[in-house]
């Protein structure tokens, strides 16, 4: 839908190669300013869509990695294969998968963030 893919490629074009380690800085330097910090939707919506972004390339990166390694790589007592495994499991958690992207994509299109218990 639209949502997502107004959410997927904002996420790209803000991590890519930029976002991580300013957002990230910018986060820790406002949490260590006071003594009981409070986690901006702002804040929150970025570091989301940052760990969500690195968890579906890192899925890709192995999809990459087992396609060049071959039939080598698909037996269970190889090291690829369960790096494989664990990653893509990994993407159907509430914050990996791609439906996320419906969230941060509302969030960037009204400005109202919905909370539940993964955000």
């Amino acid at each position: 839908g639209i949502i997502p893919d107004r959410a997927n490629p904002h996420g790209t074009g803000y991590i890519i190669p930029s976002f991580h380690r300013p957002a990230l800085i910018n986060f820790w330097e406002n949490q260590n300013r006071v003594e009981f910090p409070i986690i901006t939707h702002e804040e929150r919506s970025q570091l989301r869509m940052a760990g969500t972004h690195v968890m579906r390339e890192s899925a890709e990166v192995l999809d990459l990695a087992y396609k060049i390694v071959g039939s080598t790589g698909i037996y269970q007592d190889q090291t690829l294969q369960r790096r494989f495994q664990d990653m893509h499991v990994m993407t159907q958690h509430v914050q990996a998968r791609e439906a996320y992207y419906a969230l941060l994509g509302r969030y960037a299109l009204s400005g109202e963030y919905e909370l539940g218990p993964m955000t």
